[in-house]
């Protein structure tokens, strides 16, 4: 009798593993296969293109003596700054839609906060402080839409903060505004979007890339945030969200200051943009 259930629970365990290891070799065949369709369907996506990418967000800086703070929404339509704002300040915020938390709070902080969106009527929430103007904002100067520069020549303070969210349309207007008007703003944040794409139509990574490190030439990355609303790959063995939540620090801010790398610096300040998914990784 002993021996006979010995028999049985032998058998039972080896059609285990045997299940176990069948499944296992199924899901490395799902790997693999997923490993080529990626190869193939990112094919213009060059590895250098990756490291310089990944590099970019591991400029992350930590400054000493200074408190990174979100504003806004605490999921999404907010934004972490650093806690260096002045009533001398203005804000130019590029994209509302139908939140504009992120504009009512940082205008307790700033003296004006000109707002522009070309898909909206009006603001979803007002005060005396948010100005509004429906137009798109891009590269180019329609009845429909502004620059970036066009609206700097209508402004004389210098000490500016940019809030940028325009679906895509970030990359065109960060690459279009000079280097002389950008230095203007103190900090820029926004939603870099389309990181993933790879389609002719759209930006490609590369030039993702080379937009950044323009803009790396007179700011650093003081916080780095994957929005968890878009989507999520792995290309060539590295970890890519869709878009991701960008803040930017002047260099002429930190001349005083003591600051040091800090390699994909999370601050504590972000909460999922979607709170029904789970935070994206680097």
């Amino acid at each position: 009798m002993n021996m006979a259930y010995a028999f049985g629970v032998k058998t039972i365990i080896k059609s285990l593993l045997t299940i176990f290891s069948r499944i296992n070799l199924f899901f490395e065949a799902v790997d693999r296969l997923h490993t080529y369709i990626n190869s193939i369907y990112y094919v213009n996506i060059k590895p250098d293109d990756l490291i310089k990418f990944k590099s970019i967000l591991n400029r992350t800086i930590f400054i000493e003596g200074v408190t990174l703070v979100r504003v806004g929404s605490i999921h999404d339509g907010g934004y972490v700054l650093a806690n260096l704002f002045s009533e001398k300040q203005i804000v130019i915020s590029l994209g509302i839609g139908n939140n504009s938390d992120f504009e009512m709070a940082i205008s307790r902080f700033v003296s004006k906060v000109f707002c522009f969106d070309g898909s909206i009527e009006n603001l979803p929430q007002e005060n005396c402080r948010l100005e509004f103007e429906k137009k798109h904002v891009n590269k180019k100067v329609t009845k429909s839409s502004t620059s970036l520069t066009n609206i700097l020549q209508g402004i004389k303070v210098n000490h500016l903060i940019l809030k940028i969210d325009i679906e895509g349309a970030e990359w065109e207007v960060l690459e279009s505004t000079p280097q002389s008007d950008l230095l203007r703003f103190d900090q820029i944040v926004g939603e870099f979007h389309g990181f993933t794409a790879n389609k002719s139509s759209q930006t490609d990574l590369k030039k993702k890339v080379q937009i950044l490190e323009k803009l790396l030439k007179n700011f650093e990355i003081i916080n780095v945030h994957p929005n968890n609303w878009g989507s999520y790959r792995i290309i060539k063995g590295t970890p890519v969200p869709d878009v991701i939540e960008l803040t930017f620090i002047n260099k002429n801010l930190l001349r005083s200051k003591n600051f040091s790398g800090s390699s994909i610096f999370n601050s504590t300040q972000n909460s999922p943009c979607n709170p029904e998914k789970f935070e994206y990784y680097l």
